[in-house]
């Protein structure tokens, strides 16, 4: 076992990896009453096609997404009934890149692990319990068909690559994962859930030197495979179209525009590509420019609107998404905001800005084990060290930027448009810039949980009701007195083919009227002023309820 310490961060993790090539990585949290366990697996839906040992494979679309469903099948029952003995909280994710299972507890977790272990190297398939599963990933498929965030980022991509699988939807089709049979799950489970191929990372008030020796004691041997695996032919330079749309019932337009970025690579270079990437798009419209506040006060964007550089293993975006009814005209002022930045150049005080903010948020973000264990496990399959991020950063410069966009402007003329678009329903979305509250309702001396129906909770010592000018009723709770919030998934078609804004208000309903006043008619759910919003979704899959682990120009999509 050895330790690695940062010394920026003020942390450090102990880590070893074992003779059957498993690494295995704990932080110890002393004094914390949650423990989590995360194993991951380097397989995700862009792994369809691979060759082993010199023979080619062509696998379903899907075959990720459905194997993670079946991984909680064990040959004495099911994997959830065991973690339930226990008070185990489980639940599991399929990306685009990983598959990831893990567990939280205060208790028990020596038995939560083992329980975790033996689930994901196990696998246990057999023609009847997938032939039942068939039809639950295929309702799944046509919730997500339901949903319009799911609809535009698909879309983008489908149209930003023409050969990268990326352009393939995560839980397959209906018709293709009819073709997945027991035999197929083997071969994936036998190929990429051997130790090699694992990660394991716990943190917690734990002992590291014991977790280790749990986990060495508790995982097979295994039989590392020569896998090779491919991503299609290299994409040409031009995308086929520069606009797609699709009509959905929503009351408000969503699009997205997706700029395609040169391949960042791997390693610790990739990391700071991606650093590039996201200051860049910050400085472009993220929320401290002056683009976004433009924007936002010119109601051309919402609250929703985010900018992001996405990036995996042979492909890399920037893409922008949001609310909008004028995606166009979006496009047209980031592309003249770039031509600026080229020929100005990035405001150093601005950058150096930027660059505090976001280490400051990562830095945060390490208080969160759910997401320091998915970054973690997702850098190292990637080849870098995700706690090194501080010394990257410092080493990105305004000329760094400054190439981005430069780059991002050179290859306007190839950029692809995805536009989800829609009919328009007759009950708008409620406005809430001019809520006028009429009464404040405290929850006691405690702040109140709110429970919903498996959707999420919410912690409030008060909210307030009151009235829209334009009528209609509101609940709005001060983000300054929200303490959590979980929520399972935005778009997860629980409301059926709703849009977002709806969507959203309804999940959060969901959770609050059990415990509040209801009221006659209720047009909106406000929180601190601006819409309320749950984290977004787009690139996985969740298993089970309670989930929750969130270019230049190439290419553009919108939608409405």
């Amino acid at each position: 076992m050895i330790r690695k310490d940062f010394p920026k961060l003020a942390e450090h993790y102990f880590e070893e990896r074992l003779a059957n090539g498993l690494l295995v990585r704990v932080i110890e949290k002393p004094g914390f009453a949650k423990r989590y366990a995360f194993v991951a697996t380097d397989y995700g839906s862009i792994d369809a096609e691979f060759i082993l040992d010199g023979k080619k494979y062509t696998t379903p679309q899907g075959v990720a997404h459905y194997l993670e469903h079946k991984m909680f099948d064990l040959p004495e029952g099911n994997a959830m009934q065991e973690f339930a003995k226990y008070a185990g909280a489980n639940n599991a994710f399929t990306s685009y890149t990983m598959t990831a299972y893990y567990v939280e507890c205060t208790e028990h977790l020596e038995e939560n692990l083992e329980i975790l272990l033996r689930m994901v190297t196990t696998g246990y398939f057999t023609e009847e319990s997938v032939q039942k599963e068939r039809g639950i990933i295929a309702q799944e498929i046509r919730m997500y068909d339901d949903s319009a965030d799911s609809a535009v980022m698909e879309n983008l991509f489908r149209i930003m690559y023409q050969n990268h699988p990326v352009r393939n939807n995560i839980a397959g089709t209906v018709e293709s994962i009819e073709e997945i049979t027991a035999e197929t799950l083997k071969l994936c489970h036998d190929t990429f859930y051997d130790p090699s191929n694992l990660i394991v990372c716990v943190i917690g008030d734990v002992d590291a030197q014991k977790i280790i020796d749990q986990v060495r004691c508790q995982t097979p041997a295994g039989k590392p495979a020569r896998v090779e695996r491919c991503y299609g032919a290299p994409e040409p330079q031009e995308v086929r179209n520069r606009r797609i749309e699709k009509e959905m019932e929503i009351s408000m337009p969503a699009f997205a525009i997706g700029f395609r970025c040169p391949d960042a690579g791997r390693g610790q270079d990739a990391m700071r590509m991606e650093l590039i990437g996201e200051l860049a798009g910050e400085i472009l419209i993220g929320e401290s420019s002056e683009l976004y506040q433009k924007l936002y006060d010119e109601n051309v964007i919402d609250a929703d609107f985010s900018v992001d550089y996405e990036r995996m293993k042979g492909m890399a975006l920037l893409e922008l998404c949001g609310d909008s009814e004028q995606p166009e005209r979006i496009l047209q002022e980031v592309l003249q905001e770039a031509a600026c930045v080229i020929k100005t150049g990035v405001d150093r005080a601005l950058l150096d800005r930027l660059k505090k903010s976001v280490t400051g948020r990562r830095l945060r973000g390490l208080d969160g084990f759910e997401g320091t264990c998915y970054r973690m496990c997702a850098y190292y399959f990637d080849g870098a060290e995700y706690l090194e991020y501080p010394d990257i950063y410092a080493g990105v410069t305004a000329e760094d930027v400054e190439q981005s966009a430069r780059t991002s402007r050179k290859n306007r003329h190839s950029c692809r448009s995805s536009d989800r678009s829609a009919k328009r329903r007759k009950n708008h979305a409620a406005d809430v810039s001019d809520f006028v509250p009429e009464s404040r309702h405290h929850c006691g001396p405690e702040p109140r949980r709110l429970h919903g129906d498996g959707e999420g909770y919410l912690l409030v010592r008060h909210y307030y009701c009151g009235r829209l000018s334009a009528g209609g009723f509101v609940y709005a709770v001060p983000r300054k007195n929200v303490r959590h919030y979980a929520g399972r998934r935005a778009g997860s078609g629980a409301v059926g083919g709703a849009d977002r804004r709806y969507l959203r208000a309804a999940l959060l309903l969901r959770v609050l009227l059990g415990s509040l006043p209801r009221q006659p008619h209720l047009d909106a759910l406000h929180l601190g002023g601006r819409a309320c919003h749950l984290r977004r979704h787009h690139r996985r899959r969740d298993h089970g309820p309670g989930s929750e682990p969130s270019e230049e120009n190439s290419a553009a999509g919108y939608a409405r």
